[in-house]
């Protein structure tokens, strides 16, 4: 029993050698066709990262990864529409996946869908806030021209009642200026008879003269005029053979006693 488990412990470890032995033979085979295909190959550049050599930080499946991601956001959103913001947020998005389950080249269609749509939603958003700023503008004009409209109106306002005060005024000074005039002119008058009053008086005519007189001048209207008439008819009646007499006594319009003269208000219109 113990010699027949002997035996089958050899043979096993002859089939473990002999398998050994394969697969270094296979991994020469495999090594031996890659240093052929290698050799005609340009030697890599030193200053780009390869799938062998990869970035600093970065595990030796992201480059991979990163143009897995590229390829379908390329396809999703056209290559001019790829910059820096879409590659972070889909490389964000496959990360996730990944961490999901999901398998890279699954994760990287993935995540270029939702970058997609992501980047659809901030673009209507956009549209939505412009067209809120230009409903807001168009507010602001309307508020803008309802304003102006009303001031005016304000306005038009303001100049009514300022012609409107302008004319009361106006028609006032007008008053005034017709109410003056009539003061002036009854003032003139008073003058004039006052006048007539002191050079009839001085003059001693008799009453009957002093009539005479008061119709010759009944237009006269300055006090030049009544004097240059006074001496004309003071002339003629003397040369018609009147008399002066400077004891003679009139009554004035009023009744009362004056010496050499007489009231002429009559005779001032």
């Amino acid at each position: 029993m113990a010699e027949k488990q002997k035996q089958v412990d050899e043979k096993q470890k002859q089939t473990d050698e002999a398998c050994k032995q394969a697969d270094e033979a296979a991994k020469k085979e495999a090594d031996e066709k890659a240093k052929q295909a290698d050799a005609g190959k340009p030697a890599p550049d030193a200053s780009k990262p390869t799938a062998d050599a990869a970035p600093a930080g970065e595990h030796p499946d992201e480059q991979h990864d990163i143009a897995l991601i590229k390829k379908y956001l390329d396809e999703y959103l056209g290559a001019d529409n790829v910059g820096e913001a879409e590659m972070t947020v889909a490389k964000k998005a496959h990360a996730f996946r990944v961490g999901k389950g999901e398998k890279p080249e699954d994760a990287a269609k993935t995540a270029a869908g939702y970058t997609e749509f992501a980047k659809a939603m901030a673009n209507e958003t956009q549209e939505t806030d412009e067209s809120d700023q230009g409903t807001d503008l168009a507010a602001k004009g309307a508020t803008s021209a309802d304003a102006t409209k009303v001031g005016a109106a304000e306005s038009d306002e303001a100049k009514k009642e300022a012609e409107e005060k302008k004319k009361e005024a106006d028609k006032k000074l007008a008053e005034l200026v017709g109410e003056n005039a009539k003061l002036k002119e009854q003032i003139k008058k008073v003058e004039l008879e006052k006048h007539v009053e002191t050079i009839l008086r001085e003059s001693h005519l008799p009453m009957s003269a002093t009539k005479d007189f008061r119709k010759i001048i009944e237009n006269c209207k300055t006090k030049e005029d009544v004097d240059a008439q006074f001496v004309s008819f003071k002339e003629g009646f003397k040369g018609a053979g009147g008399e002066v007499n400077p004891f003679i006594v009139t009554r004035n319009e009023k009744g009362a006693n004056t010496s050499g003269g007489v009231s002429f208000g009559n005779c001032v219109k």
